[in-house]
Parts: C-alpha cells; sequence; structure tokens
C-alpha cells in the first residue's frame, strides 16, 4: 500500500536537525507538506493587544518564507494555507486520501486540543509526532511530570546531570530521498474556510514594521539567520567566553546569545545549540560562561515541564497554588507602564525599548514585570499577555511562566521583586541605557 503523508510543521520551522521531516521523508512515497495561517494570528487578546505584533508577524513571515525555500532545495513544495487548521488538515486528509500524518507535538492548550480533536476524527490513519524542540525526551520524561519539583533549585538538582549529559545527535535530512511532494491545487481547496497562498506578499504588506535608528539588533527569521547567529555568536565572536558575566546587559549585539527568537519557532533546534556549546567546549574552552548557557537553557526546559504539570492553571490569576496576587487594573496605570510614561526611567526606558523593537533583553524583562505586579500592583497576566503581543522571541512557556514566577505562583516558593535603584546601580551605572531610550525620545 502507498503511504502517502501529511508533513505539519507547527514549531519545527527548519529542515537541519528535523526528526519529524527526516522520518516522513524515509517512510513516505509521497508527501504534502503544509504550514497554516490561523485566523487567530490576527485577533486581539481579551486585554486588547494583537495577538501577534507586526514584529512578530514579519519574524514568522520570514521564517516561512526561509522554510519553503529550503524545502524546495529538498524538491519538497510548502503549501502555505491561510485558515482554520482543523478545516485544512480534514480537507488535505480527504481530499489526498492521506494515510500518516508527521508533526512536531505541542503541549499548549490550544494546540494540544487541536491534536485531539484531529485524532480523534481521524483514527482511520497513523499519526507520528515527535519531540517539540526539548532536550529531554518528553515521551521519557512525562511520567515523572506529575512528581516534578515546584522549584527550579530543586528540579536541577535532580534533573540537571541527565540534561547535560544527554546526547546530542544531528539529523540530516537526505537531499536525494525517494518521496514525491505534491502542490495542492487551489481551485480543489479554496473556500471561506481555506485558501492556499502563492507567497506572503499580500499579507507581509499588511504590516508595518519601521526600523528605529536605536536598536542595536535587528531580527531576521529564518533557519538561515538563526544559524548564522550561532556560527556567529559561539564560533566566530566567541562572545559565549563572556556569557555570565555579559547576560544581564541591556543593549548591544553579544551580551546576550539572542537565540531565543530562533527557538521559539523552531527555525534551530535547542538540541544543535546544546551540541555546538559542547563542541565549543571540547575544541575551544570550557568555564563558568559556557556552562551557564546550558544553565538558562535549563530554565527553559523547565518551563516547559512546569506547564506539562498544571496545564490550564498555569493561566489562573491565583496560579495553581491558590496564592493570593492583585487583580486589579487600572486603565491610566496600565496604559503609562505600556506607554513608558511611569516617571521611573528605568522602567520607562525598557517598555520603550519593547514597544520600538519588540524586543527586551532579559533583565528588562524581570524588572518590567516585577514593577508592574509589584509596585503598580497589577493583573500579572496583562503583563504577561502584552509581552505575548510584542516580543519578537516569545514563547508561551518561557513569557506566562516566567511573569507566573515573577509574581510567585509557579516555580518559587516567593514573589520576586526588586529594588530599582539597585538594579540600576548594577546593570546601568552610568545611564546609557535610560539616556539611549529616553533622550531621543523623538526618534519613535
Amino acid at each position: 500500500m502507498s503511504v502517502k503523508s501529511l508533513i505539519w510543521f507547527r514549531k519545527n520551522l527548519r529542515i537541519f536537525d528535523n526528526q519529524c521531516l527526516d522520518a516522513a521523508l524515509r517512510n513516505s512515497d509521497k508527501t504534502v507538506a503544509v504550514f497554516i495561517i490561523e485566523p487567530s494570528f490576527f485577533e486581539d487578546t481579551k486585554y486588547g493587544f494583537k495577538r501577534l505584533s507586526d514584529f512578530r508577524l514579519s519574524f514568522l513571515y520570514e521564517s516561512i518564507e526561509q522554510l519553503k525555500a529550503n524545502l524546495e532545495l529538498l524538491n519538497i513544495h510548502l503549501n502555505i494555507i491561510l485558515g482554520d487548521s482543523f478545516s485544512a488538515l480534514s480537507k488535505i486528509i480527504k481530499e489526498e486520501k492521506i494515510t500518516d500524518l508527521y508533526y512536531e507535538k505541542d503541549i499548549a492548550a490550544e494546540e494540544r486540543a487541536l491534536e485531539k480533536k484531529v485524532k480523534k476524527t481521524y483514527s482511520n490513519i497513523n499519526f507520528n509526532k515527535f519531540n517539540a524542540n526539548y532536550i529531554f525526551k518528553y515521551d521519557e520524561i512525562k511520567s515523572k511530570v506529575k512528581r516534578l519539583q515546584d522549584t527550579f533549585t530543586k528540579f536541577r538538582k535532580y534533573h540537571e546531570q541527565d540534561f547535560l549529559e544527554s546526547e546530542k545527535v544531528m539529523t540530516n535530512t537526505k537531499y536525494n530521498h525517494q518521496a514525491e511532494s505534491i502542490s495542492l491545487n487551489n481551485e480543489n481547496y479554496h473556500n471561506d474556510d481555506i485558501k492556499i497562498l502563492d507567497d506572503l506578499q499580500t499579507l507581509k504588506n499588511q504590516i508595518h514594521v519601521l526600523s528605529d535608528t536605536r536598536a542595536t539588533f535587528i531580527y531576521k527569521g529564518g533557519e538561515e539567520a538563526g544559524l548564522d547567529r550561532i556560527k556567529s555568536y559561539i564560533w566566530e565572536q566567541k562572545s559565549i567566553k563572556r556569557y555570565k558575566r555579559t547576560r544581564n546587559g541591556l543593549m548591544g549585539r553579544n551580551f546576550s546569545s539572542r537565540f531565543s527568537a530562533w527557538l521559539a519557532n523552531g527555525s534551530i533546534s535547542v538540541n544543535f545549540v546544546m551540541h555546538e556549546i559542547e563542541k565549543f567546549e571540547n575544541e575551544v574552552l570550557k568555564n563558568d560562561s559556557t556552562y551557564w548557557l546550558k544553565f538558562e537553557l535549563l530554565w527553559r526546559e523547565y518551563f516547559r515541564l512546569l506547564y506539562g504539570k498544571y496545564k490550564k492553571s498555569s493561566f489562573f490569576l491565583n496560579g495553581p497554588h491558590e496564592r493570593e496576587v492583585y487583580n486589579e487594573l487600572d486603565e491610566d496605570l496600565c496604559s503609562k507602564w505600556i506607554n513608558g510614561k511611569t516617571g521611573q526611567a528605568f522602567i520607562d526606558a525598557n517598555m520603550i525599548c519593547l514597544k520600538q523593537t519588540g524586543y527586551l533583553s532579559n533583565r528588562g524583562r524581570q524588572n518590567v514585570v516585577a514593577y508592574f505586579i509589584h509596585e503598580l500592583k497589577q493583573d500579572w497576566r496583562f503583563a504577561a499577555s502584552y509581552l505575548e503581543s510584542m516580543l519578537v522571541d516569545y514563547d508561551i512557556f518561557s513569557n506566562w511562566l516566567n511573569c507566573s514566577y515573577i509574581a510567585g505562583l509557579m516555580g518559587t516558593e516567593k514573589a520576586h521583586k526588586f529594588d530599582l535603584n539597585h538594579q540600576i546601580k548594577n546593570y546601568d551605572p552610568k545611564g546609557q541605557f535610560i539616556k539611549h531610550w529616553l533622550d531621543n525620545e523623538d526618534l519613535s
């Protein structure tokens, strides 16, 4: 029997080190590769923000275009579909007589619900799911998730060694695969629910990302840009040698790895990042900084697993442990916070940076969220929702669970507050960051 596979790209927008893609091409006679742009991408959140800002949409579109170009090198056509995912998948499964579905499993609530709906509706086809950009193999650790430690320190104690010692083997998809690629005929699919796009130009024309001259790093979406960044940061600039010392910086190209944006949509794999760090340690230098970048990736892993334990309660006002937090939303205070008009120069500079570039340093994120929650005494979910809209490197786990962590609800036993004077003294002692963003407001 001929194997006709649907390859459903979601958060694995790459061809290198993509087990899902490789398995599909090795085990299929014919393939239909798709990426689906959901109408929900253009909706507003309940707080009135665009779910995906123009910064996020621009980065996504660039990533999709790069994926399409890279797949063409494999003689695979990427069908880009605008519409409801379930309707699109259903139509393809029926019209193309799909026997197998290949996809990366996602434990986020909406994505998981969609997977379950497709599985239940089409139980007659084979579902081939793969690890959604973890280091830990999720199927191996999921039995332990219910017993997952509720603080990072305890989690690290029990699992860090396994994380560091896990095997990092790259998956190289062969260019001479035998699978035939199918391009969907728009006439057979075009209806009110779904539309096959020849390109993304019309969607790109609807967004407006103005380059702010104050930005010290410009993000470009796609696998090629992500791999170039790894090469530049680790191997060419060797900035990884100083990571622990510079990671709390506020601006510049190399104070941080900046890998997070490409990791978020799977343009690069965390497996490859870990592989390159360890290769650098073996061939060039192993120090506290090389370890600390892996340490930060362990935090990333922890938040994903912690979400797997608590799921929807991660988004509740009081969190999974029903702890007391502020639940007020003062429209004036929220507006001042968003627009950098709080009167606290350090906070305002960070918020203007975010608004104008779609990016904020980790130190900046910790401070603006803590200030919103603990000083302005506002509902933490508003801050998480705004960051979700704006951040070019947004992913649901690192963003929402980090905000919950600062509020004292998850992954910690206490709320996390910051003394602004102390923060400025430590991280912007000469006021360079504040001046950079506040003395040049006329540029915005």
